[in-house]
Order: C-alpha cells, then structure tokens, then sequence
C-alpha cells in the first residue's frame, strides 16, 4: 500500500493527524509531549514532504515549510535554496513562480516581516 497523497498540508496539522490517527495519544500525556519527542525523529519531515508529493503547494505553505526547517529542524536560512531544490526534485512538490525564492536573501526577508508580524500583534 503507497502514501496517499494530500498536499498542502503543513506540518502542524500533519503532526495533529498523526497524535489523533494512532496508538500515540495513548503513549504521550499531551499533543506537546508527543510533538517534542517526534521532533528528534529523522524520517519525520520525510513522511510529512511524502503527503504533499507530486502537488503544487501556495507560496504560503512554502513560507511555512521554510518558518518549519529553521525553527524546528534549525536549518540555516542559507540552506534554504538548497532545501528547496532538494524537496522539488525528491517530492516532485512544484515550487510557485515566486521571484527570488531560490536565493537566502528572499527567505531572509521572509522571516524578518514574520518576525515584525509577530511583534506588532503582541
């Protein structure tokens, strides 16, 4: 039996999938317990990339899976480039026509608006 394929799901709600469609919820006192000890597991960003295969993601999952990787996997921002051309050509996930996208310096932008984002709301 293969992975069936969702897309567009970002890695949160994948997470919440997984703790509510198994034994997990049995084995953790909490969703953050469960979430903190999958973390450290090494094929957790590949089953989650496995659902989104052969899709064509917004530019705002994009930013997700990005925020995802150097806040929780603690990818360089100058990885990225490369996390995205590893993630297109192993997943077939089709980047947007986004200009830039492929550059740090984009992904550096990115994050600094979330960032700015984040603090006006507080």
């Amino acid at each position: 039996m293969g992975t069936q394929i969702i897309g567009n799901l970002n890695f949160e709600t994948y997470l919440e999938m997984e703790y509510q469609n198994s034994q997990h919820s049995e084995l953790f006192n909490s969703f953050c317990d469960f979430k903190k000890a999958r973390l450290s597991s090494p094929t957790l960003f590949s089953k989650w990339l496995e659902l989104n295969a052969r899709s064509a993601p917004s530019l705002e999952w994009f930013k997700d899976l990005v925020k995802t990787y150097v806040e929780l996997a603690s990818w360089q921002i100058e990885e990225i480039p490369r996390l995205l051309c590893i993630i297109e050509k192993h997943y077939k996930i089709t980047l947007p026509d986004e200009e830039g996208m492929l550059t740090a310096e984009y992904w550096v932008n990115v994050l600094s608006a979330n960032r700015r984002a984040k603090t006006r709301k507080r």
